[in-house]
């Protein structure tokens, strides 16, 4: 249970970080997530997750040469 609600509170201030950027490089969220002590495996869970739940879409940008992360139009 602890796992799950910590989980959902990684994946529940990964939302938020992309909703207030609009647009999120992966190298910004790596960055963003080691500011607030979250493990690269807890962020990547947490992404892979909602790409999966269509929450977040991704996609690689061939300019910045990295993959970008939004929020999903829905």
């Amino acid at each position: 249970v602890y796992k799950r609600q910590l989980q959902e509170d990684i994946e529940a201030a990964i939302v938020g970080f992309v909703r207030s950027k609009g647009t999120v490089t992966r190298s910004e969220l790596y960055e963003w997530s080691k500011k607030r002590g979250i493990r690269p495996a807890d962020l990547y869970r947490g992404l892979t997750s909602l790409v999966t739940k269509g929450v977040i879409e991704r996609k690689f940008d061939a300019q910045r040469e990295e993959y970008v992360f939004s929020l999903a139009k829905r």
